[in-house]
């Protein structure tokens, strides 16, 4: 007999959040209900924790949120850490040393923070994500940052300017065998600690809560939500996911514009009530 579901890992952007980064109504309402069920719901994003989304932040049930694609794993209810794989400062340092060399915006995940040093990411987050990033910070030089304060990074955000910076952070991935180089796309690359993923994440905090994989369910539509549909005994595809999602997944459900999430998770809170 197939075990209940008790666990729900939930992507945020393209899955949880419609194509304005908004939460629809209906997917709160869904997610309300599997918490009154007794299922875990536990954001999954790439995004550091002052920066997901705020109406998922309000809403009561919430305790696990697993963030900047699995470096950090947090119960936001006691405060503690739960599990989290950074990249050394040092490292950190050098490696912005040379990525500089060339035309990119750089953002870094610090202590679940979003910290910027250029003006036009900084501003974008503030005014297209609905308060989500009051918290960020803007800095002078970024470098200096992790240097003065000695602090590991969760995530480097890279965003290219040209072609030349693209080809130059490709090099960079072969002499960094201690990173994680994941581009979503041409002009954009996420860098991180190369344990963390979302995956590994979600294997850390089921072993925390004594939870078995067939007891967890992942939805999410991009391929660093590839490695959280291994972890999980149930993958679940959004209709707008990448070729490589919808070939992983278990099941199919419909797009973020077409409440996709909501009846995915109806879906099973109905079957197990």
């Amino acid at each position: 007999m197939a075990r209940k579901i008790k666990l729900i890992a939930v992507d945020m952007d393209g899955t949880c959040l419609d194509n304005r980064h908004r939460v629809p109504e209906r997917n709160l309402w869904a997610l309300e209900e599997a918490i009154k069920a007794g299922i875990l719901v536990v954001p999954a994003t790439g995004r550091a924790l002052k920066g997901y989304p705020v109406p998922i932040r309000k809403l009561p049930g919430i305790r696990y949120v697993i963030t900047s694609n699995g470096a950090r794993v947090t119960d936001v209810q006691s405060g503690e850490t739960i599990r989290e794989c950074l990249i050394p400062w040092r490292q950190a340092v050098d490696f912005l040393a040379e990525i500089e060399k060339y035309r990119v915006w750089v953002c870094a995940h610090m202590d679940g923070t979003c910290i910027d040093e250029n003006l036009v990411p900084f501003v974008h987050r503030r005014l297209f994500y609905h308060g989500d990033f009051k918290e960020s910070r803007l800095v002078g030089r970024l470098g200096e940052v992790i240097r003065r304060e000695k602090m590991g990074v969760e995530k480097f955000q890279i965003f290219f300017q040209n072609r030349a910076a693209m080809e130059a952070a490709h090099r960079l991935t072969e002499r960094q065998p201690d990173f994680d180089f994941a581009f979503s796309s041409r002009w954009y690359a996420e860098i991180t600690e190369r344990r963390a993923s979302k995956g590994s994440a979600l294997t850390a905090l089921c072993s925390h809560l004594g939870l078995d994989r067939s007891e967890v369910m992942a939805i999410g539509d991009s391929e660093n939500d590839l490695s959280m549909f291994r972890a999980a005994g149930h993958a679940v595809a959004m209709g707008n996911a990448q070729e490589k999602i919808l070939q992983a997944a278990g099941e199919v459900t419909g797009s973020n514009v077409q409440g996709g999430l909501a009846r995915a998770v109806m879906g099973v809170v109905r079957k197990q009530g």
